[in-house]
């Protein structure tokens, strides 16, 4: 999806307001999205822009966000019809 939104000028704006966004307001986020972008950054230099990395690089360096141990939805809380 971040591909082919990142084809236009518009997409790629939207995409890294997107990810900066998710990086301040998702727990765990903007650490995994540190490590996706140090496993592959010739890919993640085409579709992150310069803002959208230093949110990201800024929210995790900052600790505001921890890692979820195990899997991204770790610290999701379930639904009252899970108990």
């Amino acid at each position: 999806m971040g591909t082919v939104l990142a084809r236009g000028p518009e997409g790629g704006r939207r995409l890294d307001r997107r990810l900066a966004e998710l990086a301040r307001t998702v727990p765990g986020f903007a650490a995994y999205a540190l490590a996706w972008y140090d496993e592959d950054p010739a890919v993640w230099r085409a579709l992150v822009g310069s803002g959208g990395l230093r949110t990201i690089e800024d929210v995790a360096a900052s600790g505001a966000r921890t890692t979820p141990a195990g899997t991204p939805d770790a610290e999701r809380v379930p639904s009252a019809w899970h108990s």
